[in-house]
């Protein structure tokens, strides 16, 4: 939402139609345009060389459990990417993260948009 938000053309996908209604929601009440679907990400519906950029954030693909199911995600993530296209993909270290900081303070709210 904070890439669209700055000025970016984003399209957001996620497996979970019930979390893509709600990004979508989320962006409204704040004005932003953003369209989603849901959409497995090993089987992505998209045209090749599509995108500049194909952004996988947090910890998506360690839900996939299978060698075949990361390799064909990741292969269709370079087959929508334009050729000199940028793949970000973010994994945290959730267990680690517990381990050394187990207390953690909760981020600031923010009223409005």
């Amino acid at each position: 939402m904070g890439l669209a938000r700055s000025g970016h053309e984003v399209i957001g996908r996620d497996l979970s139609p019930v979390a893509t209604s709600q990004a979508a929601v989320h962006a409204a009440a704040r004005g932003t345009r953003l369209p989603v679907a849901a959409a497995d990400m090993r089987a992505l519906p998209f045209r090749p060389s599509a995108f500049d950029v194909v952004l996988c954030a947090d910890n998506s693909l360690p839900h996939l459990l299978s060698a075949d199911d990361l390799r064909t995600a990741l292969l269709g993530m370079r087959r929508v990417l334009h050729n000199d296209g940028l793949p970000v993909i973010t994994v945290r270290a959730y267990d680690e993260a517990r381990r050394t900081h187990p207390t953690a303070t909760s981020p600031p709210a923010r009223a409005g948009p």
